[in-house]
């Protein structure tokens, strides 16, 4: 509205204007279009009201009198987003703020592009409004919160969530070129920190839910997303498959070749259509990828991008020999859980875990503790040590563990060499998998005599989990 009234300075953050009637109108901040030099001179001189033309303008962004000008274009431009996309009637709740300009077009693109395919999926023309609501509710929601889960803003001082949404997007395109796979935007929020998938807490909420609510249990994995090495065998394709089925986990393929050449091979194309063909036949979802450089090399630069990975050694490995410097280089530094598979793929029905009480060791009994509740597997549990009562407190944490979930398992104990003891005990318990932890010397010692983990993995002939 329009009109020339007088208007009272006000040292309040939501001044008052006259309306046409006399009633006073809450605002937000005043913008002075012309007369600036006027208004200065007049507050200089103290005086308590100045004769103007107002204009009433109703905002869905609120401006602050302290706003400078970057912050009201960002305003002007939330306000302008919101006007056409009338997410603020459409989910109240929403709050869609960004720090740099000219972003709110590529949010503008990210709807009309969830429109367009919610079209060609729905075989329709998706109204725009449904198309804003569903893609707030199925896309950028879960993104944020995987953003508040993996407190990813902590190391993004000054940002907000939406801005670290689209920065994921842009960062997924990137990934995706990089390293020829699709992960979705949530995996990469999870991954970008990359931390330890599950905190304490979260490990003991996922058992919790699993033994209380198992119809729910299709909704908790212990790996969503699982990296198997291709072109050493089938035995690693064969028993990712098993696990990517039972988890109903996304399975990525990854053949690495020495020299380009060998990527073009007709071996390379043969390979990449055996696992897609094996993937679409036991139902997997399949990704395939390819890479040139170093077999455990390429592994440890994609593994933090999965939750697991599955390889098998480099040959057949002789008993008592040491494993070959590379894959022990592979085993030291992954980033997520490696199940190594010398031999024929197992239905995992069976598990024995090598329990130590270490830290790595109890990402091993959480993972024991998984597969009782999820997997109704038969889980035997060992403890080897020099002394009585090493031998007891490992055991003792470990029972004690299990049985707050009020999960069975058989416990052994053993005073053999310990590599000795847990080969014997996976053999006598016929076990299908073996979980470790940590149970090692110092990596020095390691580096020179190959150490437990080595010698279990050089003689066992079933798959060894290691955390």
């Amino acid at each position: 509205m329009d009109g020339a009234r007088g208007r009272r300075w006000s040292s309040a953050d939501t001044p008052l204007a006259t309306g046409p009637l006399g009633q006073k109108i809450r605002t937000s901040a005043f913008f002075v279009r012309d007369g600036n030099h006027r208004v200065s001179v007049m507050r200089e001189l103290g005086a308590e009201y100045i004769q103007a033309y107002v204009t009433s303008v109703v905002t869905k962004v609120p401006l602050s009198p302290t706003d400078d000008p970057t912050a009201i274009i960002l305003k002007a431009e939330y306000a302008k987003f919101l006007q056409d996309t009338e997410l603020d009637e459409l989910r109240p709740e929403a709050s869609l703020e960004v720090t740099a300009p000219g972003r709110y077009e590529d949010l503008r693109e990210h709807i009309r592009v969830h429109r367009y395919f919610m079209g060609l999926e729905e075989d329709r023309d998706v109204p725009y409004e449904e198309a804003v609501a569903h893609w707030y509710d199925h896309v950028y929601l879960p993104v944020v919160r995987a953003i508040r889960a993996s407190r990813l803003l902590d190391g993004f001082a000054g940002r907000t969530e939406t801005d670290l949404y689209l920065w994921l997007g842009e960062h997924r395109a990137r990934l995706q070129e990089e390293l020829g796979w699709t992960f979705s935007t949530e995996t990469i929020a999870e991954n970008v920190r990359r931390g330890s998938r599950f905190s304490s807490e979260q490990r003991d909420e996922m058992l919790r839910d699993l033994i209380q609510n198992p119809k729910a249990s299709d909704g908790i994995r212990l790996a969503d997303d699982v990296l198997v090495g291709l072109g050493r065998g089938d035995e690693a394709l064969e028993q990712a498959l098993m696990f990517a089925r039972r988890e109903r986990a996304t399975l990525f393929g990854l053949q690495v070749f020495a020299t380009k050449a060998e990527a073009e091979s007709d071996e390379a194309l043969q390979t990449r259509e055996r696992f897609e063909w094996r993937c679409a036949e036991v139902g997997v979802e399949g990704q395939y990828a390819e890479a040139v450089g170093v077999f455990e090399d390429v592994l440890l630069e994609r593994a933090p991008w999965v939750d697991m990975v599955v390889v098998a050694p480099e040959a057949p490995v002789e008993p008592g020999l040491v494993l070959a410097s590379a894959f022990r280089t592979l085993l030291r530094n992954c980033p997520r859980p490696l199940l190594v598979v010398p031999e024929h793929p197992r239905p995992l029905r069976r598990a024995l875990l090598a329990y130590d009480g270490s830290p790595r060791a109890e990402e091993a009994l959480f993972a024991s503790a998984y597969a009782i509740a999820k997997w109704h597997v038969d889980l035997s549990v060992i403890s080897v040590a020099e002394d009585d009562e090493t031998l007891t407190s490992a055991l003792g944490r470990a029972r004690g563990y299990l049985d707050r979930f009020r999960l069975d398992a058989t416990y052994l104990e053993a005073s053999a060499p310990v590599a000795t003891a847990i080969l014997d005990a996976a053999e006598t318990h016929r076990s299908d998998v073996i979980l470790m932890g940590s149970y090692s010397y110092s990596r020095w010692l390691e580096s020179m005599l190959g150490g437990v983990l080595d010698e279990v993995l050089s003689r066992s002939d079933v798959p060894v989990l290691v955390t």
